[in-house]
């Protein structure tokens, strides 16, 4: 069922509810005073009637029924019947036709003092008439022909109302449930145009700040995302088939030569040597662009454990040696730390580890002896390291740039590299919830800063 439907539907249920209940309320409020005030009149008209006959002597019967029968407020099909103390019939209204007494109904009524019943369509009242030293049970019983027709009015015009209300009900409902629903529908349409040739198209919105007004902004924002997504992707294929064309036409280019004349075996181990090195490259410049890849796809969703950053820094400086011997690090504390979580922070040791690497690494290589300078502070909330160089340093115009993938400065493309390392940085520590901040000045090195929480 359409939300149209369904939201006319349960608009009219409700509204139905609400008159059906109303309009019962209201025929039962005037049922109820309809037959209060009915049996009041018969009340009165039994003390009237009784009060006549024990007080006033020269009123005989006859008179008393002549009286009765042409009173002004005579009611339809009215009947008086009196009994005396000893429950003979003392007076009547009408000789022929007399109401169903028996002396139970005379017991209950000497009684209780006063009862009501209904008699077939008539409504009866006994009442227990004491004063003036008269001991009488009156019994009065009357049908309210213009109440009842009243409260058949009254019930006819609940129930046309009632219908007419509900009709017009489903009809306003359906037309605001259409105004109510018409931006869903736009948005709708809009939606259903955007494919991923127009990836950047956005629903409108009317800054009205309701919820379909913020379903809207949440959408846009949604295809935000998702075309961030597909911007990365399309320049890590674009990167990756440029990056890994290099290389691959050098490996083509060797076996060339390679297989162009015969050759003595020294020749050959040094091309399969220069053929070893190439491959290194490659499987570095794949696992780099996957690591970059896989650090995109993790947000909030990475596992993470507590790192003793120090010792982690440490262990990338072995890794870093054995991999590169001429290259060093000196690492030191700026202070030292009173407590050990204040080298502690909750992170993915890999991504971290890669991270550290990609910026040693890069100090090492772009200074002119290779060594790259690790200073650690700490203090109650923060853990900050510091990587220095003493390289070519990075011009002041590209060091916003410089941790886009693969972005090299300018006067860095002459040192083997991809352009990746930087990005893997960044992206780990933002993941990490940290802050990278570069300072550089041309010819005289760099430095990186990057804070954390502590754990």
């Amino acid at each position: 069922m359409k939300i149209r439907n369904r939201l006319t539907l349960l608009f009219s249920l409700i509204v139905a509810c609400i008159v059906l209940i109303f309009s019962f309320i209201t025929y039962g409020l005037y049922a109820n005073y309809r037959n209060d005030e009915f049996y009041k009149r018969l009340k009165d008209k039994a003390q009237t009637t009784a009060r006549i006959l024990a007080d006033v002597k020269e009123v005989d019967k006859d008179l008393l029924r002549i009286i009765d029968q042409n009173t002004i407020n005579e009611l339809y099909k009215e009947k008086v019947i009196i009994y005396n103390k000893d429950n003979d019939l003392e007076y009547s209204s009408i000789d022929d036709e007399v109401i169903s007494i028996n002396k139970k109904l005379l017991t209950k009524v000497r009684k209780n003092k006063y009862v009501e019943y209904l008699e077939r369509e008539n409504e009866v009242i006994g009442l227990n008439y004491l004063e003036n030293g008269a001991d009488y049970v009156v019994f009065v019983s009357a049908y309210d022909k213009y109440g009842k027709r009243k409260l058949e009015s009254l019930r006819d015009f609940l129930v046309v109302s009632s219908l007419i209300s509900i009709l017009l009900t489903v009809v306003a409902g359906t037309f605001f449930a259409g105004r109510a629903i018409e931006p869903i529908i736009e948005i709708n349409e809009q939606v259903s145009n955007i494919t991923i040739e127009n990836l950047s198209n956005r629903v409108k919105t009317e800054n009205s700040k309701d919820e379909i007004d913020q379903l809207a902004q949440n959408f846009n924002e949604m295809l935000d995302r998702i075309e961030h997504s597909f911007k990365i992707q399309k320049s890590f294929i674009n990167n990756a088939s440029h990056e890994l064309r290099t290389p691959l036409a050098v490996i083509n280019s060797q076996l060339d030569v390679a297989l162009s004349q015969k050759r003595e075996n020294e020749e050959y181990v040094d091309i399969l040597k220069s053929l070893q090195e190439d491959a290194r490259k490659m499987t570095n410049l794949v696992n780099t662009m996957l690591v970059l890849a896989k650090s995109e796809e993790q947000r909030d969703g990475i596992v993470k454990d507590l790192i003793r950053v120090d010792e982690l820094i440490l262990s990338v400086q072995d890794e870093l040696i054995s991999l590169y011997p001429n290259y060093s690090v000196d690492f030191s504390y700026i202070t030292m730390p009173e407590n050990d979580l204040f080298m502690t922070v909750r992170g993915h040791e890999l991504l971290l580890r890669s991270a550290f690497m990609n910026l040693m690494e890069n100090a090492c290589k772009f200074s002119s002896n290779h060594q790259a300078k690790i200073r650690v502070n700490s203090d109650n909330e923060n853990l900050i390291i510091h990587i220095y160089d003493n390289g070519i340093g990075i011009p002041e115009q590209e060091i916003s740039r410089i941790f886009d993938p693969f972005y090299r400065a300018d006067n860095g493309r002459q040192i083997r590299g991809f352009g990746i390392g930087l990005s893997i940085c960044k992206r780990a520590i933002d993941l990490h919830k940290g802050k990278i901040v570069v300072k550089s000045e041309l010819n005289a090195g760099s430095t990186f800063t990057i804070v954390f929480k502590h754990a």
